[in-house]
């Protein structure tokens, strides 16, 4: 399992890493923290769950 800290602004690579991992369903939980800047504690955190559900897609196919 890969952990990352975001410092300043999410760059891409990041996001993409994020969708990469909840497309092919390698993360079962994702937690975004958001932390003060002058104390290093929590200001907020969410917990989500993920469970993948699979659609058919438009013309019979698993959508992706």
């Amino acid at each position: 399992m890969s952990i990352w800290r975001l410092r300043g602004v999410v760059d891409d690579e990041q996001l993409g890493s994020v969708s990469e991992w909840l497309l092919t369903g390698s993360i079962t939980q994702l937690v975004l923290a958001i932390i003060s800047k002058d104390t290093r504690k929590p200001l907020e955190r969410w917990v989500f769950d993920i469970n993948l559900v699979q659609t058919e897609g438009k013309e019979g196919t698993d959508a992706k």
